[in-house]
This record gives structure tokens, sequence and C-alpha cells, in this order.
């Protein structure tokens, strides 16, 4: 699944918005589920100790209720304009995954923040967005 491309690419212009996809794993994978997040991140004023500009985080919920965050942290990122999740296929479970894109802190609010992602894996159906659907979870 792959959403963001220079012709339809998803924004943030606002701090705290946020934006969420369900996929729908088997009971047994054979491969793991892979997310990322990139963006371009507007440039630092010179000697500022603070470089990264708009901050969005991604964080994965499992169907119990696990909580996954990128780049091997155990909390969310606050330094890169890449993140990633890896979820070995071992370690999956049944039901549908909550991937969450979130604008924790944009210093330059009304300004668009385009973001693209991608998520890999066995998955089962088609991806939702939509928490009223047949297909999505109860929140």
């Amino acid at each position: 699944f792959l959403k963001g491309d220079f012709d339809d690419m998803p924004t943030f212009t606002a701090t705290g918005q946020t934006s969420n996809m369900y996929f729908q794993m088997p009971d047994t994978p054979a491969s793991p589920l892979k997310v990322t997040l990139a963006w371009t991140d507007p440039s630092a004023t010179m000697y500022s100790s603070i470089l990264l500009i708009n901050d969005l985080d991604l964080k994965v919920t499992s169907p119990s209720g696990k909580v996954y965050y990128p780049n091997g942290l155990g909390k969310a990122d606050r330094l890169n304009v890449i993140e990633h999740i890896h979820i070995p296929a071992e370690e999956i479970e049944a039901g549908y995954y909550d991937v969450e894109i979130a604008a924790w802190k944009l210093r330059m609010d009304d300004v668009a923040q385009p973001f693209a992602f991608v998520v890999t894996g066995e998955f089962v159906g088609e991806a939702t967005d939509d928490i009223g659907s047949t297909n999505a979870p109860t929140p």
C-alpha cells in the first residue's frame, strides 16, 4: 500500500491533526509488516538548536493494543524525517492494525506539510480509513 505522490499527497496544516489507515492481517503471515513514513522538512534557521521544524509521528497499534514506535525506539522519534516500523511475521496477530500518522508539532501552522507512507505485508482485503465501514475495526 502506498499513499502519497506528487499529484495526490496527503498533508497536515495544523498541530494535532491525525490520519489513520487500518490493515487486516491474517493468522499466520509469511512476511513482516513494514511501515515507512517520510516528509520533507523546511530548513531550520541558522544556529538553531531545533533542527526538525515540522515533526510528524508514526505509530502502529496491534489488534490487542500493543503499540509499536519507529526506528527501534520505545517512544516517538523527535529527530528524523523518515520513520520506519518493522513487525516480524512471528509477532503479527490476526486482525486490524491501526497505522496512525500525526502532526505532533507544526511550527509553521497553516502551511501544508505533505507526507508519504508505504505499508508492506501480507494483507487480508483492502486497507481502509473509514471507521464506519463494515470492514473497519471498532475504535
